[in-house]
């Protein structure tokens, strides 16, 4: 590593520890454990079959078939969102997914126009391997670990869609 990128990584580390004397970086990690928990919430309303855990920013989204690879991503770049998709041999042969990454500096407005392009590609592409009505869609993005509740419960968790790629 040369020394200009580890004197990067340790500046990013005194930011993210708060060593600056700043709240940069607890407020930068909050903001991307709320971006992740409410895109997940968002991805599982829509009724994909995301993978990964709560507070994790990387979230594949499962395809299965490795035709629909190359339509996803087309179909999600034509309407400005650039998604990043994986398949074999990367991933065994029907294990094809799409990779959504968030970070701390995206939007609300960001997150749910990703989502509402995900919602039309994932109809396109029959992409809804997941029970809507069973979506693990927490409100706020903010339920405790295991706590899940049904587009019954929560119209607005039903009606919502998106996904976000960096």
């Amino acid at each position: 590593m040369s020394p200009p990128v580890a004197q990067q990584v340790l500046s990013a580390l005194r930011v993210l520890s708060g060593a600056d004397g700043s709240s940069r970086g607890r407020e930068k990690l909050r903001r991307l454990r709320d971006n992740a928990n409410y895109l997940r919430s968002r991805l599982l309303s829509l009724g994909v079959n995301v993978l990964g855990d709560w507070d994790s920013p990387v979230m594949p989204i499962m395809l299965f078939q490795p035709g629909k690879i190359a339509a996803l991503s087309r179909e999600c770049l034509k309407r400005g969102v650039a998604m990043v998709v994986v398949g074999f041999p990367a991933t065994p042969l029907l294990t094809a997914r799409a990779r959504v990454c968030v970070s701390a500096a995206h939007s609300r407005e960001d997150l749910d126009y990703a989502v509402d392009v995900l919602d039309e590609v994932a109809g396109l592409c029959l992409l809804r391997y997941g029970d809507r009505k069973k979506a693990g869609a927490r409100e706020g993005g903010a339920a405790a670990e295991g706590e899940r509740t049904t587009s019954e419960d929560d119209p607005a968790a039903a009606s919502s869609a998106t996904a976000l790629i960096s």
